[in-house]
């Protein structure tokens, strides 16, 4: 779990891709990073509260909005 739990810590700061996914099983730690893979949008929490608030929201929107 430690392992896992430290990758987790690397991808988040942008150490290697956002899209590997790292996952943990009784006794080992998965790394997928396939090509054309369907990625989940997911949300950080730190003791079940998210990380994400109404500002990374907005700021999401105003994105993806159309210019």
């Amino acid at each position: 779990v430690w392992f896992a739990t430290a990758l987790r810590r690397l991808r988040r700061a942008g150490r290697f891709g956002c899209f590997v996914s790292v996952y943990v099983e009784p006794g080992r730690c998965h790394l997928a990073a396939d090509g054309g893979r369907v990625c989940r949008p997911l949300i950080i929490a730190d003791n079940g509260v998210p990380r994400v608030n109404d500002q990374h929201i907005q700021e999401l929107k105003v994105c993806a909005s159309p210019s």
